[in-house]
């Protein structure tokens, strides 16, 4: 309909225009010149007011129109993000601290849009995970800030390792903020060769240590171990932060790599002494008591003493080694035992 009354339109407004032109050149030459030129000004005031009534709003919009409106705002707010981006991401290009980097007006602008309750955390998510630096400091920036940024801390923590070190920063900031708060060692356990040739890295974390020092949070690395592929990387990492975190978190390392066990590789060529009987009612001898104290502080000696006990058979070597280990057991020792024939029966 809207077409077709355009077209009428226009085939009329040619029509007018044609006997106006015809007019100016006949009424010179014809007396009834004023009597078509009041007809034509008239229709011509018609035909205005139709097309001005024509170009006003629509009444109402299509449901095709409708179901387009979402599409044409997530376009907008990844256009403006964009270009905010191209503005903030390379007046920081020589910054030395990404601090600098949420001093720019661009960026508080895009943390602002970030956050505004009608963007979805999902969608802030995709920017933290994305591959644009930029974008991701101003997500993790701007989930700091939204009510339901803690949802979303296990999924951060799990990515982390994947981040650039300017992103580094606003998602240590986030840990701060996040209640509860993850234990403090927990964003190092994806740590990369490369984090210790950075410039930066370090200095993050030290800044990020100093805040969770000011909180008075305990320096460990929680329930959950680092992977042991990992453990090498991580304490050369802590090796060049120069906080005292850095050291307390070197000796939890070496603490859980020594109670990391794979217990299931292990009995399957040999035996845990704590999974065995009658350990608990072995009683120390007294003429034993001297060689069990030093037996047990050349055990615990830093790096620790390999120990021979020798004896005729039957004599009691075996119990008093069971006897050690449960002294060691206190100080956190696992023992296992696994002989030369368990090991060449295997060729573990």
């Amino acid at each position: 309909m809207t077409y077709l009354f355009t077209t009428l339109l226009t085939s009329l407004i040619g029509i007018l225009i044609g006997l106006l032109a015809i007019w100016f050149l006949l009424a010179p030459l014809h007396s009834f010149g004023s009597q078509l030129r009041g007809r034509l000004l008239a229709a011509w005031q018609k035909l205005r007011l139709l097309i001005e009534q024509a170009a006003g709003p629509p009444a109402s919009t299509t449901g095709e129109e409708t179901a387009a409106a979402p599409r044409t705002s997530d376009e907008s707010l990844s256009a403006r993000l964009h270009r905010l981006d191209s503005v903030f991401a390379a007046s920081t290009s020589n910054a030395s601290h990404p601090r600098e980097l949420a001093e720019q007006r661009e960026f508080l602008e895009a943390v602002e849009l970030l956050k505004a309750p009608t963007v979805p955390l999902d969608t802030v998510m995709q920017y933290v995970q994305g591959a644009n630096w930029g974008l991701a400091s101003a997500a993790l920036a701007a989930l700091n800030q939204r009510p339901d940024g803690g949802q979303v801390v296990d999924e951060v923590l799990a990515h982390f390792d994947n981040l650039y070190p300017w992103p580094m920063h606003f998602a240590l900031e986030y840990f701060v903020s996040a209640e509860p708060r993850p234990p403090v060692g927990t964003p190092l356990a994806g740590a990369k060769d490369w984090w210790c040739d950075n410039a930066v890295i370090p200095v993050l974390f030290r800044d990020y240590f100093a805040q969770r020092e000011r909180l008075g949070d305990v320096p460990v690395f929680g329930p959950t171990a680092p992977p042991p592929q990992a453990s090498a990387t991580i304490k050369l990492l802590l090796e060049r932060i120069r906080h005292p975190y850095a050291a307390a978190l070197i000796d939890d390392l070496q603490s859980l790599q020594r109670t990391n066990i794979d217990r299931a590789f292990l009995t399957s060529f040999g035996r845990f002494w704590s999974d065995g009987k009658g350990l608990d009612i072995l009683l120390e001898p007294e003429v034993w008591r001297d060689g069990l104290v030093a037996a047990e502080a050349a055990s615990l000696e830093a790096p620790g003493r390999s120990l021979l006990a020798s004896g005729d058979h039957r004599v009691g070597k075996t119990s008093f080694l069971k006897l050690l280990s449960k002294r060691l057991a206190g100080e956190g020792w696992t023992v296992f035992e696994a002989s030369g024939a368990d090991l060449m029966a295997g060729q573990q």
